[in-house]
């Protein structure tokens, strides 16, 4: 994919994002960012969107935007690896 290609995908994700607010973290999750991030992640905004397709699953890979976790449905159910490597994305943000 070209360089422009790429930003306008990104683009489009981003624009799309904005109408998709997914689900919060379930105990679990919020039970994994605590032990992981130690108080230096705050759960409460994150939100998770599972299965995505179509142009937010563009580049076939889970991503973040902001305080959510985009992921394809061939990502589910989903790891605990990828759930701390993508909320190292989060904790960029926050």
């Amino acid at each position: 994919m070209s360089l422009v290609g790429y930003v306008s995908a990104k683009a489009v994700q981003l624009m799309a994002a904005v109408r998709h607010r997914g689900r919060p973290l379930s105990d679990p999750e919020r039970l994994l960012v605590a032990r992981v991030f130690q108080g230096s992640l705050d759960p409460n905004p994150m939100r998770i969107v599972e299965g995505v397709k179509g142009l937010l699953n563009i580049s076939r890979r889970a991503y973040v935007i902001e305080n959510t976790l985009f992921l394809p449905k061939t990502y589910l159910p989903v790891r605990p690896a990828l759930l701390v490597h993508e909320f190292c994305h989060v904790w960029q943000f926050q």
